[in-house]
């Protein structure tokens, strides 16, 4: 039988405007998210320039392989990262790192189109300057981003917002500084991320998930008896979100 995707009704009254699209297997999963961030992309229209914040992970990584090989209009496209890790840009654990092997060192574009974080500064000092940044890019006071790809932890996490942290319940600032929810290499992971009021400022966002592991709290994130504690449940942008999963993720919607 041959592997698809299909659409299916989004379980919250409040996604109306969003799609959940499942697939068969990952495979699929990465085409059919590819295959979603290059039509975002190429409806573009000149002269808009198009901001695409990208996410970590190791689902999107296959999805960036996928897109380096479409036929997409790069020439406008702008970089960002939604969130970070506050290592070095070479070190393994950076998202920048990720998204240039497996994305951005694959397609043709100039090197003022990618806006990495300032790691080398102090988590505080990055995300300061992150958020100048992402000022001097829009075109209004809280920049419109035109599609902000989003992973999903296994407890609900998004970007670099963690359930019961203060960073979620942030109003006014853009981009802070952040840790790790659990330890990693011994210590809390100082992290920059994006906050709920940029995310939900954006044209579009879409979360891509894969594996059984993540099926709960996608339940939790979307299903009808979604949870407001769940950080990933208050993604909703004017624009609409789309959930891109595989089978397993989405078993128990």
């Amino acid at each position: 039988m041959k592997k698809q995707c299909f659409s299916a009704q989004a379980p919250r009254a409040d996604m109306a405007s969003g799609d959940v699209v499942i697939c068969d297997d990952q495979d699929r999963l990465a085409q059919r998210a590819a295959a979603f961030v290059a039509e975002r992309i190429n409806q573009a229209r000149p002269p808009h320039r198009f901001l695409l914040a990208l996410t970590g992970g190791s689902t999107p990584a296959a999805t960036y392989r996928q897109l380096a090989t479409m036929d997409v209009d790069w020439s406008r496209t702008h970089f960002l990262l939604s969130d970070e890790r506050c290592v070095p840009l070479d070190d393994e654990n950076s998202n920048y790192r990720m998204a240039f092997e497996n994305l951005l060192g694959r397609i043709p574009v100039g090197e003022s189109q990618i806006h990495p974080v300032r790691t080398e500064l102090s988590p505080e000092a990055a995300a300061e300057d992150y958020e100048s940044l992402l000022r001097s890019l829009g075109d209004a006071e809280l920049p419109a981003i035109d599609l902000v790809l989003l992973g999903l932890g296994s407890d609900g996490h998004t970007a670099s917002l963690f359930p019961a942290q203060p960073e979620v319940e942030e109003h006014d600032r853009l981009v802070l500084a952040t840790r790790a929810a659990l330890a990693t290499g011994g210590g809390p992971m100082r992290r920059v991320t994006f906050t709920l009021p940029l995310i939900n400022a954006a044209r579009g966002a879409a979360f891509i998930a894969a594996g059984t592991e993540k099926a709960s709290t996608v339940s939790a994130a979307l299903g009808a008896g979604s949870r407001p504690s769940v950080p990933a449940a208050r993604v909703r942008p004017p624009g609409g979100v789309t959930w891109l999963l595989d089978k397993a993720a989405a078993a128990e919607l």
